[in-house]
């Protein structure tokens, strides 16, 4: 998608508009991370990162957990040095899709990284994201 305006949305709580950042939308993201065969314990796994010369805009994340359920899932912006809480989900039941929406703004190098605590090994995780991107000279 090319080129700038308003985005319909539509959500269980029905349709609403968002407005574009300034610096004009250049392209979709819809990325989606599947990993079927976990470790035990406390698990991270990573989307991709931002490439140079672009602004990532995330607004929604998800993920589906199946196998036994973890007893808790973060979702974080790692900036390369810190990581920033940006939802989670305590006690999520196996096989359901959750999703977090928001307006995540993030800079080359960064990436979303999710947070199993408690996984299971060889369990399933499927995870997706979907946002924009715009060009920037930085």
């Amino acid at each position: 998608m090319t080129g700038e305006g308003n985005h319909l949305v539509t959500s269980h709580q029905g349709n609403f508009n968002i407005q574009p950042l300034i610096f004009g939308v250049y392209d979709t993201i819809v990325e989606r991370v599947d990993n079927t065969s976990l470790a035990a314990g406390i698990v991270s796994q990573d989307f991709s990162v931002v490439v140079s010369g672009q602004i990532e805009v995330i607004t929604v994340v998800g993920f589906q957990y199946v196998g036994t359920a973890p007893n808790h899932i973060d979702f974080v912006i790692y900036d390369g040095s810190s990581e920033y809480i940006i939802g989670g989900i305590v006690n999520p039941t196996q096989s359901r899709f959750y999703a977090i929406q928001g307006q995540w703004v993030m800079q080359p190098g960064w990436l979303i990284r999710c947070y199993m605590y408690s996984a299971t090994l060889n369990d399933d995780l499927h995870m997706s994201r979907c946002g924009y991107t715009m060009k920037v000279n930085l």
